[in-house]
């Protein structure tokens, strides 16, 4: 208690000076969707919204690759991606829209 937990946004702001970014609505299918970098090779911060009320979506490097995060039906995902991550997303049970950002790293 009374201790700072020594996050700032204002310093990962900073941090992403001159970063190309990637953002967007994709329609998340059931089958892996492959989600536009737009120019970016490396892959840095990411946020991710998924705006479906039932589904979860699953966020995996590769099409075929290790599962990233899920993100759950209506809720948020932030997380910085690892090196060289291919993001791909795959809808549980039916397609749904998935609001992100990536910025390079």
């Amino acid at each position: 208690m009374g201790q700072s937990d020594g996050m700032s946004v204002t310093a990962m702001l900073d941090d992403m000076s001159g970063s190309l970014i990637s953002k967007g609505t994709i329609l998340a299918l059931t089958s892996a969707t492959l989600v536009p970098l737009n120019g970016i090779t490396a892959c840095g911060y990411s946020a991710w919204h998924n705006t479906d009320s039932t589904n979860f979506v699953t966020i995996r490097n590769g099409s075929t690759g290790a599962d990233l995060a899920r993100v759950r039906p209506g809720k948020y995902a932030f997380f910085e991606l690892i090196a060289g991550a291919a993001p791909y997303l795959v809808a549980d049970t039916a397609s749904c829209y998935v609001q992100f950002f990536i910025a390079s790293a």
